[in-house]
C-alpha cells in the first residue's frame, strides 16, 4: 500500500550530473531493506538512461545500466524497469539510437534489467522500435510521456492509441503540468508565487 514505483534518472542529480538521484534511492532502499529479490512487491526502481554524447555503443548501454544497478545498491543484480530516456534520433543521431536500443535489449538479454521501457517517444518510432524488437523477443513493457489536462494534444491521443494496441503501459509524468495544476499557483493574490525552494 502507497507508493511502490519509484522512477529515477542516472542523468538526475546535482552538479556534473553523476548519478546522484540513484545513489540517494539506493540509501533510502537499503536504510528500509529492500534492495533485492527477496522483497518482489515492495519496491519497482526504474530508471532512465540518458542518451548522453559520450554514450556511442551498445556496450555503453549495457555498461550504462550495471552502473546503475550499482548506485541503486540493487544486491539481485538487476533493475526492475530499465527505460531509453529520449531519442537521440529526435536531434539527427539516429546511429546512436540505433546502438543504445540494442544495448537495452542486450540488457535484457543478460537480466540486467526485468523491463525495457522507452520514455519521450512519438507513436512512429514507437512502432517502428517494437518492430525491431520483437524480432528479438524483447517486449516493450513501458512508455513515460508527459500527460496533463493542459499537455492533451492529438499527438498525445495517437501515443496512448499505440500503446494500446501493442499492449504497452503509459507511464505519465508532469500530471500536474510542472505544478501548475497543483493548486499553488494562482491569479489571486496578484499571482505572486508561493514561498519556499519550490515556489
Amino acid at each position: 500500500n502507497g507508493i511502490n514505483l519509484f522512477d529515477t534518472g542516472d542523468s538526475y542529480g546535482t552538479g556534473k550530473f553523476n548519478g546522484r538521484a540513484e545513489i540517494l534511492l539506493g540509501q533510502f532502499s537499503k536504510r528500509r531493506g529492500i534492495v533485492g529479490d527477496e522483497f518482489p512487491n515492495e519496491i519497482c526502481v526504474a530508471t532512465k538512461l540518458a542518451a548522453y554524447p559520450w554514450r556511442l555503443t551498445r556496450k555503453s548501454m549495457v555498461q550504462a545500466i550495471k552502473d546503475s544497478v550499482d548506485r541503486l545498491g540493487r544486491t539481485s543484480g538487476c533493475l526492475e524497469l530499465g527505460q531509453m530516456h529520449w531519442s537521440p534520433a529526435a536531434y539527427g543521431f539516429r546511429f546512436q539510437e540505433d546502438a543504445l536500443l540494442n544495448g537495452l535489449a542486450d540488457a535484457y538479454e543478460q537480466g540486467l534489467i526485468k523491463a525495457v521501457g522507452l520514455s519521450n517517444y512519438g507513436p512512429e518510432s514507437l512502432r517502428s522500435i517494437h518492430e525491431k524488437f520483437a524480432i528479438r523477443g524483447v517486449p516493450i513493457g513501458t512508455l513515460q510521456v508527459q500527460f496533463s489536462l493542459l499537455s492533451y494534444q492529438d499527438y498525445q491521443r495517437e501515443v496512448l492509441e499505440v500503446c494500446q494496441q501493442l499492449g504497452i503501459t503509459v507511464i505519465a509524468y508532469s500530471p500536474l503540468c510542472l505544478g501548475l495544476l497543483s493548486g499553488k499557483y494562482s491569479v489571486e493574490d496578484g499571482g505572486a508565487l508561493p514561498s519556499g525552494p519550490r515556489g
